[in-house]
């Protein structure tokens, strides 16, 4: 085989066929969550998405609450050296202290969040089609 044959073609049963092949869980996990009811879904989608969400700014937290527990003046400028210092003193996984405690209360509340959200939103959509003879208005 040589690398001057013509790529393959692409037409819309192979794009169909690639999506569906994409929606296709492959882990045995994913099996699973994919047959829990769509809120259950709903609840560990936006519970895992708060934790992603607040363990990348945990560390701007963490300098936060600093400043809010001492007498020293906030400004925008000394955060860096805020950071370096907590690196220095006390390592670089000190900027997510206590970050296990704000994941136990994180992942119910984003979880809870976004399976309403999602639930009202499609009770909305619905109510927005009965009331335009099954059609939603754009």
């Amino acid at each position: 085989m040589t690398d001057d044959s013509p790529p393959p073609r692409h037409n819309s049963n192979n794009a169909h066929q690639h999506h569906h092949q994409l929606q296709q869980p492959n882990h045995p996990m994913l099996t699973q969550i994919h047959t829990l009811p769509k809120e259950l879904r709903n609840l560990l989608a936006g519970g895992l998405a708060g934790m992603i969400a607040k363990t990348v700014v945990a560390p701007i937290d963490r300098i936060k609450i600093l400043y809010q527990v001492t007498s020293a003046p906030f400004r925008l400028r000394d955060v860096p050296k805020v950071a370096y210092s907590i690196i220095e003193k006390e390592g670089y996984s000190a900027l997510w202290k206590g970050n296990l405690a704000t994941m136990m209360r994180v992942f119910p509340y984003s979880g809870i969040q976004f399976m309403v959200f999602d639930r009202l939103k499609m009770q909305f959509l619905q109510e927005r089609r009965g009331a335009f003879g099954g059609e939603e208005a754009v």
